[in-house]
């Protein structure tokens, strides 16, 4: 027996999609499909009861930030982005960074999306990496008071690329941030986050 993935509530029988009539509920449709293949591709195990599907789709269209259903064991119910275009509700299928921690309680990460696709679903070009010079350096860590940009203590400083090189970033100063060395690793792979508006354009102009 499915159940509503919005309110938990179990779908009877008769509310399944396809037999009731009017519908009683409907299927998600997949956002990572939408945004590869330009295709309604529906997840027959995501199912949300018409009522609630209504409360989403009044947003409309663009991506929104939903509760939805957790175990009991959960104190908060989670979020999960749900997209709506022309009618239609998508499911964030994406697989996402598990051990990213920013410290937003809601945040889920990332998509894990390699170099080579983020690149092509943005049409980047990836840049040569060239060395950083003095000046540069120090005129950014000038801005950041000689203080690591994520923690703000006083530690020996690395250059990190805001837009990484792979994905199209220079060594121009508004996009490097002056990182401790834990913090640099522990936030190499921020871009693929950043990367959501970009999706969302092009989710949004997937049927134009």
């Amino acid at each position: 027996m499915s159940h509503c993935i919005l309110c938990a509530r179990f779908l009877r029988q008769w509310e399944l999609p396809g037999i009731s009539q009017p519908p009683q509920s409907i299927e998600l449709y997949s956002l990572k499909r939408k945004i590869f293949n330009r295709i309604d591709y529906p997840l027959h195990s995501c199912l949300v009861h018409i009522v609630c599907a209504g409360k989403v789709l009044a947003l409309g269209n663009g991506w929104h930030r939903v509760s939805v259903y957790s175990p009991p064991s959960r104190p908060t119910k989670p979020k999960r982005t749900m997209g709506v275009l022309n009618g239609k509700l998508y499911w964030d299928d994406f697989w996402h960074d598990r051990n990213h921690n920013c410290g937003n309680p809601e945040c889920e990460g990332g998509p894990l999306l390699t170099a080579g696709v983020v690149n092509m679903l943005l049409g980047i070009t990836p840049a040569e990496r060239q060395s950083i010079n003095a000046e540069t350096r120090q005129l950014v860590q000038e801005r950041h008071e000689y203080r690591c940009g994520r923690c703000h203590k006083r530690r020996p400083l690395e250059m990190h690329h805001r837009r990484p090189v792979i994905h199209g970033g220079t060594n121009d100063p508004d996009n490097l941030v002056a990182l401790c060395h834990p913090c640099h690793a522990r936030h190499s792979g921020e871009f693929t986050e950043s990367i959501w508006p970009d999706l969302q354009r092009i989710f949004l102009n997937s049927e134009s």
